[in-house]
């Protein structure tokens, strides 16, 4: 198992209940990784196992500090996101019940240490445990890749409005596609 004590976090309130303040435990074992870090899955945050099951990205340190830019950047959504939600809650809405696509945003986002090195990362909902799939995978598996196939054209259009939805909001109202 492996700790972050946290320094500094910022949380976006679109799950409500979801809190990190000082501790961060998450498994050893990597889900996956990519030019921006390495992914692994959330045990507990602060102690207790979160409600819905989630993930954590650690930003990969480089000397030209774009880990930092990244790290600016997904706080900076995070604040959007945050005031768009305030302003569809004033309505007795939610940003997730009119853009479900969005269930990928940061949650947290945390400055700490991890045993004696400085890191930065944050949270998402783990999208593989709810059910959702990587395309790319997707297409790579024959008997997946024809259950998407056999989805009647209503579900596969909804999905598709869904993403598209969710991209046009990020361009146009929060401006944060550039």
């Amino acid at each position: 198992m492996g700790v972050v004590n946290i320094t500094q976090v910022l949380a976006t309130p679109l799950a409500p209940g979801l809190t990190l303040s000082r501790r961060l435990e998450f498994r050893d074992s990597t889900l996956g990784s990519g030019g921006f870090g390495e992914v692994y899955p959330v045990l507990s945050l602060d102690g207790r196992a979160p409600a819905e099951p989630l993930v954590v990205k650690f930003l990969h340190p480089d000397a030209n500090g774009l880990h930092k830019r990244c790290f600016g950047t997904v706080q900076e959504i995070q604040r959007r996101l945050e005031r768009q939600n305030e302003q569809f809650h004033q309505c007795g809405k939610s940003l997730l019940e009119l853009y479900p696509a969005l269930l990928a945003a940061p949650q947290l986002s945390f400055e700490g240490r991890k045993g004696n090195e400085q890191v930065m990362g944050y949270c998402t909902r783990d999208l593989a445990a709810a059910g959702m799939s990587n395309f790319g995978r997707l297409l790579e598996d024959s008997n997946r890749l024809g259950q998407l196939q056999d989805m009647p054209i209503p579900a596969k259009i909804a999905m598709a409005a869904q993403l598209v939805d969710a991209l046009s909001f990020l361009y146009s109202t929060v401006g944060y596609i550039h």
